[in-house]
């Protein structure tokens, strides 16, 4: 019985949240990765950089849940710091670079903005022009381990 009730709800799960439901559970742990053992700094370079070299528009990184079938061919070309990330999608603008790390109704991004960009937001701040935000967990434990670059 367990085994069907998984069969069933495996799916529907991963509809409402958007995304593979192994990634979901996993969250915790690669923000953990994210914040206290990346180097922010070379993460927001790298963003910064996609700006800078005219890539714009939403780019999708592969298969992590229903209805998203392809993987952009342009983020084999992406820096090591943002594919290390295994994102969801990556929406670059003019201002900023948006790293969705879990999509759907359950939702956790990073918001890298350009150098002269003023109008920061997010939850928390990495560092000046790096942002993290999420609707299903807090972050106030990051910068409390001393990690983070």
């Amino acid at each position: 019985m367990p085994l069907v009730a998984i069969i069933i709800l495996y799916p529907i799960l991963s509809v409402f949240l958007g995304a593979d439901l192994g990634r979901a559970i996993t969250l915790k742990s690669r923000i953990y990765k994210l914040a206290d053992h990346t180097d922010h700094q070379a993460l927001l370079t790298a963003c910064r950089n996609l700006i800078r070299e005219g890539y714009r528009g939403q780019y999708v990184f592969g298969f992590y849940g229903w209805g998203r079938l392809y993987r952009h061919p342009d983020v084999d070309k992406f820096p090591k710091e943002i594919q290390d990330l295994e994102p969801f999608t990556v929406d670059v603008s003019d201002n900023e670079v948006v790293i969705e790390l879990l999509g759907g109704l359950s939702s956790c991004f990073l918001i890298a903005f350009s150098e002269d960009y003023e109008k920061q937001y997010g939850e928390k701040k990495l560092i000046d022009g790096l942002w993290i935000s999420s609707n299903i967990m807090d972050f106030e434990w990051i910068g409390k381990n001393g990690g983070g670059n």
